[in-house]
């Protein structure tokens, strides 16, 4: 364990370094013998940077190969480089590249692809890169790299065009603005190598580029009549040659040609899966050869056509028929019985994968009320899909993310519904031995309200040093960025769960704090933009999936209190501020008036000037200053006054006082208070539960009015409570209490009104019936 992590922080120093010596004697040491200790050394240090972290890998290495005076040196950093993206190429799930890493691996790539010491026999390994980075730029990003398109533009105008041919023919699909920059320029050469075959290689590399140019254009969505244009040009442009080679009988020639297009052919065409219709132009173009050369070219013609045609719909058939086999038996299983087919080993990984994805479909219709699955059944589901969880071979891909998910559709189950502590989900979770981004995942997906502090509390203890640690911004820009990421999405998940306990106030503060700096930090760097809305938008879909809870009202959403002083919407606070703009409002009120009589005086004094009266006396300066102070004081005085009734209003009150205003037992509560309440009509949506219950919806238990006899029974019945205590005091007293006293006012005033109704009715009837008021 203490050597692993010592390879850790020795991987991490080499990724993080300005240096490439360390990565180029890793290099080296990856070419000596197997058996040697060095090899064995740096093979692990190596993993353990792809793991890491794949982008700035592979800006180093392009580093060393663009930086390095060795050529063998160069050939191996790039040779290990294409091996590396090539087996990260072929992973369930393809490993995506952040922006920030491709902001610094795409002018680097590209330069190494136009230095002038770049051979061809590197451009064939270079080509494999620029591939992978394009899928990343194009597919996952949804972006654009029109510097590349520019980079095949330049090498199709150099002395070897024959570069252009290998970096475009292994490119993934572009965008029709990308081929647009080169097309005419690169169909130009092909059609010269045709017209003059002097490399066998060459020659087939220009094939390649009329058949990858024709299955590029017609995913662009170029029309059909276009295509069919250049498709008869090109066609003729091939046969020609072919015509030429056999008439120079050359037709060993044509055969290594072919051959090397159909190596190429049948790869590409499995890699990208090519259609119908983009199948159409290699078809047409062989049954054009077919009729020119001899039987030994026909042979290997026949091969190509047969790559089209029944080996490729026989395959994709019998897939697609196993697929639809494996699915049918897996519907006439229960939730059990696929799990128990899930966690063997046995199965392949596509097979694993349909069947996980039928047991998510079994668990959201029993969740969503659909179907019903027995409690015992998910008892025993619990212990098999914590194994899934700790499997080994178990990478996080597409299928353990599915994972996650039947992980909370059971632990809704078990978590709400039977009120049972999952402690098996709660150990993986906060055990040191579980990776911290699985361990993040799973617990983000719980989208429930995790009330039971035997299940959070541990959970917390073992996340939140990790998470605080991880929201430190990378210092380098490529740099476990997906380890801030999953930090700044594990703390959202981890602060909304412990928000409700007060005891750990201080810690929801520090993450919130820690998550708030670390934001600003990267911003201010003005480059990790596209990381934090990353971040942020991993946040966004926690919030969407946990919703519910948050809208849950009363029953363990994120409400505050309404009860709880420091509730903002309290009746208290209203009055505050209700009474604090009354204060404002009449000092208002005063200066207007004050402004008003200066300006009338001022206009009679014209007036009277005018008609040419003597002067009104005035009061003496000294005066009219002690007038002005006396009303400034009196206005100062009721502001002072309205201040001090609102902090006198609002002095600390002990635990028992708070307690007994949430009971309901404090039975020195003001009436003037509780009338003024009811009478406030916006009290009402500030009552706990406002807005739960719509039209033709019930109202919560909590907000219906209880019957006051039974009110008057169950004070009679119960002795605890606030009954047993009104009642000891009464007896210890010999008095009535207030409450008592009102519960005997409204009976008197409810007879009284019931007096008057009955002797209403009684006129009523006399006169001839209700009158219409």
């Amino acid at each position: 364990m203490e050597e692993y992590l010592n390879l850790m922080l020795k991987a991490r120093e080499i990724l993080v370094s300005e240096s490439h010596e360390e990565v180029a004697m890793v290099i080296d040491h990856l070419f000596k013998r197997q058996d040697s200790e060095e090899y064995k050394t740096s093979r692990a240090l190596y993993d353990i940077c792809v793991s890491c972290n794949p982008g700035c890998l592979t800006l180093k290495l392009l580093k060393v190969y663009q930086s390095s005076s060795s050529g063998i040196l160069r050939l191996r950093s790039i040779s290990q480089l294409s091996e590396t993206l090539t087996y990260l190429k072929n992973q369930i799930v393809f490993s995506k590249f952040s922006l920030d890493s491709l902001y610094e691996i795409k002018p680097l790539l590209i330069l190494c692809l136009t230095m002038q010491e770049t051979k061809e026999s590197d451009i064939k390994i270079l080509r494999k890169i620029v591939s992978f980075v394009t899928y990343n730029v194009v597919e996952l990003h949804k972006d654009k790299w029109d510097e590349l398109g520019d980079c095949i533009l330049s090498l199709a105008s150099s002395k070897e065009p024959v570069k252009a041919f290998h970096v475009f023919i292994d490119l993934p699909p572009v965008y029709k603005s990308f081929i647009g920059k080169f097309l005419d320029k690169i169909l130009e050469e092909a059609s010269n190598v045709f017209l003059y075959p002097y490399r066998v290689e060459d020659w087939s590399l220009a094939l390649q580029t009329f058949v990858k140019m024709w299955i590029q254009l017609e995913k662009t969505g170029v029309t059909v009549e276009l295509l069919m244009a250049l498709m008869e040009i090109w066609i003729s442009s091939v046969v020609n040659s072919v015509k030429k080679l056999v008439e120079m009988k050359k037709e060993q020639f044509l055969v290594r040609g072919l051959e090397d297009f159909e190596s190429f052919f049948s790869g590409d065409m499995n890699l990208y899966h090519y259609t119908k219709d983009q199948f159409h132009f290699v078809l047409a173009s062989m049954n054009e050869i077919e009729g020119v050369v001899g039987t030994e070219t026909k042979e290997i013609v026949r091969k190509i056509k047969m790559l089209v045609t029944e080996p490729y719909d026989d395959l994709k058939n019998r897939r697609e028929e196993f697929e639809r086999g494996w699915y049918d038996i897996l519907k006439d299983l229960s939730s059990l019985e696929v799990l128990k087919i899930l966690a063997s080993s046995e199965l392949e990984d596509r097979s694993k994968e349909i069947a996980i994805r039928r047991l998510n479909v079994l668990l959201s219709d029993h969740t969503s009320k659909k179907v019903q699955i027995d409690i015992s059944e998910m008892r025993q589901l619990q212990p098999l899909l914590i194994s899934c969880l700790k499997e080994e071979g178990l990478s996080f891909n597409s299928m353990f993310k599915v994972l996650g998910e039947v992980v909370n559709h059971v632990a809704y189950e078990m978590l709400i519904y039977q009120e049972e502590t999952w402690y098996e989900l709660r150990d993986y979770i906060a055990s040191s031995k579980t990776e911290f981004h699985r361990a993040v995942y799973i617990f983000q997906c719980l989208t429930m309200a995790l009330i039971d502090d035997d299940f959070v509390i541990p959970v917390m203890e073992n996340l939140f040093l990790e998470i605080i640690t991880r929201l430190d911004p990378p210092r380098e820009l490529l740099v476990d960025n997906s380890s801030w990421v999953l930090a700044f999405m594990g703390g959202f998940c981890l602060a909304i769960h412990l928000i409700e306990m007060s005891s750990k106030a201080e810690s929801v503060k520090e993450i919130a704090h820690k998550m708030i700096d670390s934001i600003r930090e990267l911003m201010e760097r003005e480059m990790e933009v596209g990381l934090v809305k990353r971040g942020f938008r991993d946040v966004e879909s926690i919030v969407k999936k946990q919703l519910e809870w948050y809208t849950m009202g009363g029953h363990g959403g994120l409400n505050i209190l309404p009860q709880k002083r420091w509730n903002v919407y309290n009746f208290d606070n209203r009055e505050k501020v209700r009474k604090a703009e009354e204060a404002a409002a009449r000092e208002e009120q005063i200066k207007r008036e004050e402004a008003r009589k200066r300006d009338a005086e001022s206009r009679l004094e014209v007036l009277r000037n005018v008609r040419g009266l003597a002067p009104l006396k005035r009061a003496s300066p000294e005066a009219e200053k002690g007038k002005d102070e006396a009303v400034v004081a009196a206005a100062v005085v009721k502001s002072t006054a309205v201040v001090v009734e609102s902090v006198e209003s609002e002095e600390p009150k002990t635990e028992k006082e708070e307690d007994e205003e949430r009971s309901g037992c404090n039975g020195e509560s003001s009436a003037k208070d509780a009338a003024a309440r009811a009478g406030d009509p916006d009290e009402e949506k500030y009552r706990l539960g406002y807005g739960v219950a719509g039209k033709g919806v019930k109202r919560p238990w909590y907000l219906e009015k209880r019957n006051d006899e039974n009110d008057s029974v169950r004070g009679e019945d119960d002795d605890g409570g606030c009954g047993g205590y009104e009642a000891k005091k009464k007896k210890m007293s010999g008095k009535k209490s207030l409450k008592e006293l009102r519960e005997e006012r409204l009976k008197r005033e409810r007879v009284e009104k019931e007096r008057e109704r009955a002797l209403f009715m009684k006129q009523s009837q006399r006169a001839g019936g209700f009158s219409r008021r």
